[in-house]
């Protein structure tokens, strides 16, 4: 076993070798203020990483920025903003100095991955380091630093100020791991992490080590242990905590989740830092002392915990969805906090989404994949699709608890009268084990209502654990559907409902052939589809034009059944029931009435 050493030791090594970059200043560096793309930021991390400090200047991200076309699994790896010059201090070169204001946006799919015989101490994170100021962000992504010193979800070091941001994924690094900060010399002030935090030294939920900085107002939700590709390591020093290594009295007002760790702070004596609450206690604000939930935080009653207010987009309202654009506008007014609980949405006209999402070809041209509905906060009113076709629908992601054109649906929603096309691929190859994904066309998860559907987009599963569906990936209420895209899936694939039970179906088809279960739904050949026999089968909503559709549409041309052919035109003569006269008065018995076979014009 190695010879004990203390932190402050460490950091002092691992600060003399973070960065392997060298980068000459270039005088001629251009401002960026605002971004709202993925060139713009691309070409606002190359301007700092040039020299350019953006000292006294402030920098404001004005979208949300969808990096996994460029930056997701299995592409390129996402360098970041402010790579040093192979010192830490807030003297060296090539770091940022400004101020980044996120504006409550997200930035998602960072990719970072570093072999070890490729990046031996090498640091990452979405910036790099930092001697400015970084607010108001959420990052989502997965960073792997095999043999690395110093990755952070927002910085890999800082000796500036972090406030109201928060990371969602997965770190995996060797030495001074945190979920906002690696190495933490400056202000973490009202941030939180829900990314596990796998490290071998050093590990923390907001900071690896919080060297001579402070840690303020903040949580951790995520796990931080010693494990996957470092169980096989020997030496027995693993220190890790909660919330951060190091000084119990740099951490105050701060709280950690039951389980995610075996103590808040580690401290190198029995002192602990930060307060333990369990899941029921997180979501009751009195918990949080000094906390400030009238500018600052607010109880997300859906969540169970608190978020940054700061991070909460403005909540617009929308009843009536013509284009693209709109959809959009709806998606990010629910995702923003809006359940429209109560509210009809109505869908005015076919969609295509390939403008706001979709493949392109060309190196510039991006793959933007489709945030789904409901993706952070649920849909709970009524979306009527009117009949219309949303097509284009692209996601491609690597792991995802819902994914649809909508992705949660709660127990008051009804999804009516929608077709949807595109694709929907979720998962890797089973490398190793993943969270379970639910995914489908319309719907990933729903507690409530949907009925009178079509899915027509290809549904793709990889690896082991997603459960991909047509309809709905998980659902207890499905009637009246329709699926004729494709199911593949290595694992868990249903043509209506991944997961759930027959009973969920009611009255659902889909084309034999796309999937090799129903789980209740009945499969139909691509003949009887188009002979009408579905359409009829589905009730009045829908109807189809014999000959001419191949499948049943929404409010199409009525079919009726006759002489054993199906076809939309009514019978010369119909079967009706004579009423029933009143009551006999002599026998007192009532004259049920009979059927008898009539001409229409009688």
């Amino acid at each position: 076993m190695k010879k004990f050493i203390s932190i402050f030791t460490v950091l002092s090594i691992v600060f003399s070798m973070f960065g392997t970059f060298t980068v000459f200043a270039d005088e001629t560096a251009e401002d960026i203020t605002e971004i709202s793309t993925l060139a713009e930021l691309e070409k606002f991390r190359d301007s700092v990483n040039e020299g350019n400090t953006y000292e006294g200047k402030t920098v404001k991200l004005t979208a949300d920025i969808e990096a996994s076309s460029k930056y997701g699994e299995y592409k390129n790896v996402w360098t970041p903003i402010g790579i040093g010059d192979g010192s830490f201090s807030p003297e060296a070169k090539n770091v940022f100095a400004g101020t980044f204001d996120g504006g409550g946006h997200l930035i998602s799919n960072i990719y970072i991955y570093y072999e070890s015989e490729t990046s031996s101490y090498t640091s990452a994170g979405f910036f790099g380091i930092v001697t400015g100021t970084v607010k108001n962000l959420t990052v989502e992504g997965e960073y792997t630093n095999l043999n690395g010193w110093c990755t952070g979800g927002i910085a890999a070091g800082s000796f500036g100020r972090i406030e109201q941001c928060a990371f969602i994924g997965e770190i995996t690094c060797q030495n001074n791991s945190g979920g906002i900060v690696g190495g933490n010399g400056g202000t973490i002030e009202n941030c939180y992490n829900t990314a596990s935090v796998i490290t071998y030294n050093c590990g923390g939920g907001i900071a690896g080590s919080n060297d001579g900085g402070t840690i303020t107002r903040c949580y951790n939700m995520g796990r931080v242990y010693t494990g996957g590709v470092f169980d096989d390591i020997e030496d027995e020093y693993k220190w890790i905590g909660s919330i951060c290594v190091g000084a119990a009295s740099s951490v105050t007002d701060c709280y950690y989740l039951t389980g995610t760790c075996e103590r808040g702070v580690y401290t190198f004596s029995d002192e602990d830092g930060g307060t333990e609450l369990t899941l029921e206690q997180f979501a009751d604000k009195s918990n949080f002392n000094n906390w400030d939930f009238d500018s600052v935080w607010e109880m997300d009653a859906n969540l169970g915990r608190p978020v940054l207010r700061s991070n909460k987009k403005s909540v617009e309202e929308i009843t009536e969805i013509s284009n693209a654009e709109e959809l959009k506008a709806f998606a990010d007014s629910v995702n923003n906090g809006n359940t429209y609980e109560g509210k009809i949405v109505t869908l005015k006209a076919d969609i295509d989404l390939s403008s706001v999402c979709g493949t392109q070809i060309g190196e510039t041209d991006l793959e933007v994949s489709w945030t789904p509905i409901g993706d952070d906060s649920p849909f709970n009113g009524t979306f009527d699709g009117n009949g219309h076709t949303i097509s284009g629908l692209y996601i491609n992601s690597v792991y995802s608890d819902g994914a649809g054109l909508f992705g949660f649906c709660d127990e008051n929603s009804q999804i009516l009268n929608l077709v949807v096309d595109g694709s929907v691929t979720v998962g890797y190859p089973s490398m190793r084990a993943v969270p379970p994904s639910i995914i489908s066309g319309i719907v990933g998860a729903s507690l409530g209502k949907i009925a009178n559907c079509h899915n027509k987009a290809t549904i793709t599963g990889i690896g082991n654990g997603v459960y991909a569906a047509g309809i709905c990936g998980m659902g207890i209420a499905v009637e009246n559907c329709i699926n004729t895209g494709y199911i593949i899936s290595e694992y868990e694939s249903e043509a209506i409902i991944a997961f759930g039970d027959n009973s969920c179906n009611d009255n659902c088809y889909y084309l034999e052939g796309t999937s090799v279960h129903g789980n209740g739904a009945m499969a139909k050949t691509a003949e009887q589809f188009a002979s009408g026999e579905v359409a009829y089968l589905l009730g009045d909503t829908w109807g189809q034009k014999i000959g001419v559709d191949d499948y049943p549409v929404i409010g199409g041309d009525k079919v009726y059944y006759s002489n054993g052919e199906y076809t939309n035109t009514p019978s010369t003569t119909m079967e009706v029931t004579v009423p029933p006269p009143d009551v006999d008065t002599e026998s007192g018995v009532v004259q049920y009435g009979t059927k008898v076979t009539i001409s229409p014009a009688a």
